[in-house]
């Protein structure tokens, strides 16, 4: 449930590129969430990145089943997702080539230098005017301060 807080920020980007935003989705896992977005925006184009080859595979596996499921008529199914394998701190794609860059539940896996950079990475592939979606969890041990 709390993955679905990400799907409002991208209500600001839905007319964007003529009503097809170009959202990518960083750690995306088995492509879960990705469907959430394409149930609430199905014209967008989006983009999902793992470095995971194995959690690529259960994406596309997933969005392929969205697909069939929500446009059962093939001659009205929007495109599929694209799957690219690479590490979210050095993305393959070119400075503000996104509306909305998403990632959900993968800093706290990350040591603190590793998050600045995809923090950077994430600034530099959304374009100006476009939506960062970031949700995470604390984890015990993230601030012991707070641990209590």
């Amino acid at each position: 449930a709390m993955q679905r807080l990400s799907l409002r920020p991208l209500c600001d980007v839905a007319s964007a590129n003529q009503g097809r935003p170009r959202i990518l989705e960083i750690a995306c896992g088995t492509g879960r969430l990705a469907t959430f977005i394409r149930d609430n925006h199905p014209s967008a184009e989006v983009t999902l990145v793992d470095l995971s080859p194995f959690y690529l595979e259960a994406a596309r596996e997933n969005d392929e089943y969205w697909r069939t499921i929500s446009f059962p008529t093939e001659h009205s199914r929007p495109p599929p997702a694209r799957f690219v394998q690479a590490s979210a701190e050095a993305l393959p794609f070119e400075d503000a080539s996104f509306d909305a860059v998403v990632c959900v539940y993968l800093f706290h896996e990350l040591p603190e230098v590793a998050r600045a950079a995809v923090a950077q990475e994430m600034a530099r592939v959304v374009a100006p005017g476009g939506v960062v979606a970031l949700t995470d969890s604390m984890q015990r041990g993230d601030r012991p301060a707070l641990d209590g």
